[in-house]
């Protein structure tokens, strides 16, 4: 090993150590901060030419009528469905009918408007899938009593 220390290598430097790097590199980074300084102001943003699309009172109006009316339908053909599948306790399954309807009503507009705990919004979402069920097993009560009394009007 000895002799390899002492043996000449043949790697020359292409250029000798530059004694003004470090100075070169203190300027090249001061214009380098100085141009980033420049350029972390906020550009102005053009106002847009057209005015966001917004609905008038009058259009929120009218949606927010034909819901409740479409409600207000299908509730009562729930109802009167309801009352005929659970014909003892006729006032008693119109109050449930209105209150799961109010229930249901109250609960969508609430997660309509509201961000709440996750949990909260699956609970009500859980609780407005089964008032839809009851709601439809209402029409179909409904229904089915419209049918058999067609059948029992047609018959001889």
């Amino acid at each position: 090993m000895a002799q390899a220390e002492t043996e000449p290598t043949n790697i020359t430097q292409l250029r000798p150590p530059d004694p003004t790097n470090a100075e070169r590199q203190r300027r090249h980074r001061a214009k380098k901060s100085k141009r980033t300084a420049t350029l972390s102001v906020t550009p102005t943003v053009p106002r847009p030419v057209t005015a966001p699309v917004t609905p008038s009172r009058s259009i929120a109006t009218v949606t927010l009528l034909a819901a409740l009316s479409l409600a207000t339908c299908s509730a009562a053909f729930s109802i009167s469905g309801l009352t005929s599948i659970f014909a003892g306790a006729f006032w008693a399954v119109i109050g449930l009918g209105v209150a799961f309807e109010i229930g249901k009503l109250s609960a969508v507009a609430w997660l309509g408007h509201r961000n709440g705990a996750r949990a909260l919004r699956l609970a009500l979402a859980a609780l407005v899938a089964v008032l839809m069920v009851l709601n439809s097993i209402g029409v179909y009560g409904f229904l089915s009593r419209a049918s058999s009394m067609h059948w029992l009007a047609t018959s001889p």
